[in-house]
């Protein structure tokens, strides 16, 4: 419980990006975990209506959801180290909440389709039985076939090529800030540590540094 209020806290605010991953990586796994009980316990509730478009829904919902926001921490990060003079302008509780209600907003349309797509299906066995499946209508199987290789190019290329480039140059900021603060300090910094460790703690500043406060926050996740 620390350790989330101190992901959530962290800055000395809410982070509302980490409390909407939190949720949408909770719904991810409710949703899939229901999707197996119902199964697995033989409730049979997933291969009802409603249920059944939901359970299919939510998820893709949810993990569209859990990608970006990870990407949008990315940009914030970015943005104190690489740009710290504009954290006051894009860093802060309006603009979060709108990111986030736009990510939903995007999330709702680009995924809406399970809701239409899945359906009930009521099939006789060989053995004269009654069998009850929720799966995508057999009308759409090649629109739905298109629609996976988006979501694969939207959840996983995309994300995965923005935050390369961006913890590329998070990483390049860094090692040019330590270089020029060797530089300033006329030595390196190992022997700035071995002087004494009290070095650090009597300059507040290197705490509410941008890229102290991403260290922070990199730690608590």
């Amino acid at each position: 419980m620390p350790l989330i209020i101190s992901i959530f806290f962290s800055f000395g605010r809410i982070n509302w990006y980490l409390a909407a991953r939190a949720v949408s990586d909770g719904g991810f796994l409710l949703a899939t975990f229901l999707t197996w009980a119902s199964d697995a316990f033989k409730l049979g509730f997933f291969h009802t209506d409603v249920f059944c478009q939901f359970l299919v829904f939510f998820p893709f919902l949810f993990g569209f959801l859990s990608v970006w926001l990870t990407v949008v921490v990315t940009v914030e990060n970015y943005i104190r180290i690489c740009k710290p003079f504009t954290v006051q302008k894009f860093c802060n509780v309006p603009i979060a909440k709108r990111a986030i209600l736009s990510l939903t907003i995007v999330g709702l349309l680009l995924y809406n389709y399970p809701l239409w797509t899945t359906k009930v299906f009521v099939e006789s066995g060989y053995d004269n039985t009654t069998h009850i499946w929720c799966r995508s209508d057999d009308v759409f199987a090649e629109m739905l076939r298109w629609l996976t290789f988006w979501d694969m190019f939207i959840t996983l290329v995309v994300p995965s090529v923005v935050i390369i480039v961006l913890m590329a140059a998070i990483t390049c900021s860094l090692i040019t800030s330590l270089k020029r603060q060797t530089r300033l300090n006329g030595g390196p910094a190992g022997s700035r540590t071995q002087s004494g460790g009290a070095t650090s703690r009597s300059n507040p500043r290197s705490n509410s540094s941008p890229q102290a406060k991403v260290r922070i926050l990199h730690f608590f996740c």
